[in-house]
């Protein structure tokens, strides 16, 4: 690769292998990679309504929309209507989703000591750091468009 790429390619190749690499672990779940981190938040923050998740996933309400039929096809998450208002739909994981995200997890882990084989922990904690400003930067200017 040549020194002088751009960092916004390399960017997009990390990025096009990542799906790659999960595609092909995710699919004996039959979920989509993109998936997995609305699993995630719907585990940690049991209860959110889709607007909830559209808002800590940074997406917009029909993509959760979409993922949330998905999943609840799959046994992975189940709505339930609030306690205090019926016009309101909480999600919840499933025992299912959970043992799916266990298996996610691993697969994340996996997939980081692969990608960070080699480096120094005192690199990694570079990598993050670099990763997170580039997101900060991003996350800043598309709140401006």
């Amino acid at each position: 690769m040549k020194a002088h790429s751009s960092i916004v390619i390399l960017i997009m190749q990390v990025f096009h292998s990542h799906l790659h690499y999960n595609f092909a672990k995710l699919e004996k779940v039959d979920m989509h990679p993109r998936q997995f981190p609305m699993l995630k938040i719907i585990s940690e923050y049991p209860g959110l309504k889709q607007s909830e998740i559209a808002e800590k996933l940074r997406i917009k309400p029909p993509t959760v929309a979409v993922s949330v039929k998905r999943l609840e096809k799959a046994g992975y998450i189940e709505k339930k209507h609030d306690d205090h208002n019926q016009r309101i739909s909480r999600i919840y994981i499933t025992d299912t989703g959970a043992q799916v995200m266990e298996l996610g997890r691993a697969i994340i882990s996996e997939e980081e000591q692969t990608l960070l084989q080699g480096f120094s922990p005192e690199e990694i904690a570079l990598v993050r750091e670099y990763l997170q400003r580039i997101n900060q930067n991003l996350t800043k200017q598309n709140s401006l468009i």
